[in-house]
């Protein structure tokens, strides 16, 4: 099968109603293709309903309300609820290659196609498949096994990703057999960042500005990284942590965290693009040691504007570019190691020497989907 060959795509995307856009911006890149795309949601109840305007006509989206209460606990309920739903579609019988988008939501669908219809699939393995289904969902191990080696291939995010599988026990011995199967592929930013670059800053000021964006949930670190900041500021440092985002509810603890801080800054949300780069490229580094992260797209963007990170050891985006000197890994559970890498970043600043455009390419939709249609020809 060529590249030239034009698919009939199946997704399976139960999170396709969620906040991120990474799924609109992957499937609006992959129409520019000519593929046919079908893609399926099953849910409960939309977070946020989003509208695909395909080019290729032939192209649907499937909003299917199949879920209830029960289907969160039960597992294989859930998985053959949604596979006697999918099957009903008309649209089944055209289908040359699955993408199922997560490993035990997603995956489980599609290994029960694979097995009924013998479709193949490809499977994207996501953070909540590991910190949640693999950890806590016991009793579903043996048949995300045998999703993982009967996939065609098996997409990871970051090599973070890929080793804490691989280092699973009930995956463990069965690396051999998915090894030649799996590839890193990371997620895509938003074209306004690849079309609206920064430079590296070679030099430190007098006051050094940190940056952090997101939301405020306890998974961020956000009392870590103030911990870790106040012990540089209390050790002669001059720094500026500046906070921008929130969410969604009152976070009293941390808020009375941030009055007491004369060096944080609290900024809120900011929800305009030109103005978060012209923000970020005023601080000099970009810090979030959260921990369980999607992925961490933010991360991207902040190097998109030329400025180094802080991040997260074995977590996110960690791996992902081991030849550039982006920034420090930390342990998020540590407040010492966070000090100890955020000091790394300052005294050798000029050491974090990246090139802002090709890290943001990388991270093209266009190059992302190519290579995952590779995947699906191969």
């Amino acid at each position: 099968m060529s590249n030239n060959t034009k698919l009939n795509i199946l997704h399976l995307a139960s999170y396709f109603s969620g906040v991120s856009k990474v799924y609109e911006n992957l499937i609006g890149e992959m129409d520019k293709l000519g593929h046919t795309q079908y893609v399926y949601v099953p849910h409960r109840r939309l977070k946020k309903e989003k509208i695909v305007n395909f080019f290729n006509p032939q192209s649907e989206i499937f909003l299917r309300p199949i879920y209830n209460r029960f289907s969160s606990f039960a597992y294989f309920y859930k998985i053959k609820t949604a596979y006697s739903d999918l099957i009903k579609q008309d649209s089944i019988c055209k289908i040359s290659i699955v993408h199922a988008h997560t490993w035990f939501s997603d995956g489980g669908i599609a290994y029960r196609l694979f097995k009924e219809k013998g479709v193949p699939y490809v499977i994207t393995i996501r953070s909540t498949d590991i910190s949640v289904f693999a950890k806590y969902c016991l009793h579903t191990h043996s048949y995300a096994r045998d999703i993982l080696l009967n996939a065609k291939n098996i997409i990871f995010l970051s090599k973070a990703y890929k080793d804490k599988v691989f280092n699973l026990g009930f995956i463990k011995k069965y690396v051999p057999l998915i090894a030649d199967r799996s590839v890193i592929i990371p997620n895509g930013i938003d074209g306004f960042w690849i079309r609206n670059l920064g430079c590296k800053t070679k030099k430190l000021g007098e006051r050094i500005r940190l940056i952090y964006i997101g939301s405020f949930i306890r998974r961020k670190n956000l009392f870590r990284l103030i911990e870790a900041c106040d012990n540089l500021v209390k050790s002669g440092r001059n720094i500026e942590l500046n906070l921008i985002g929130g969410g969604p509810g009152r976070n009293k603890s941390l808020e009375a965290v941030i009055k007491k801080k004369e060096f944080v800054n609290f900024i809120g949300k900011v929800a305009d693009k030109k103005e978060l780069a012209q923000m970020i490229r005023k601080n000099d580094i970009f810090v979030m040691p959260s921990y369980g992260e999607t992925f961490g797209l933010v991360y991207i963007e902040a190097l998109s504007q030329g400025i180094p990170l802080l991040y997260s050891k074995n977590d996110g985006i960690d791996g992902l570019y081991p030849f550039a000197p982006i920034g420090e890994a930390a342990d998020p559970f540590s407040v010492a190691d966070i000090t100890i890498k955020l000091t790394n970043l300052i005294d050798n600043y000029e050491l974090y020497s990246f090139e802002p455009k090709t890290i943001a390419e990388n991270h093209h939709w266009g190059t992302i989907v190519n290579r995952l249609v590779a995947t699906y020809i191969d």
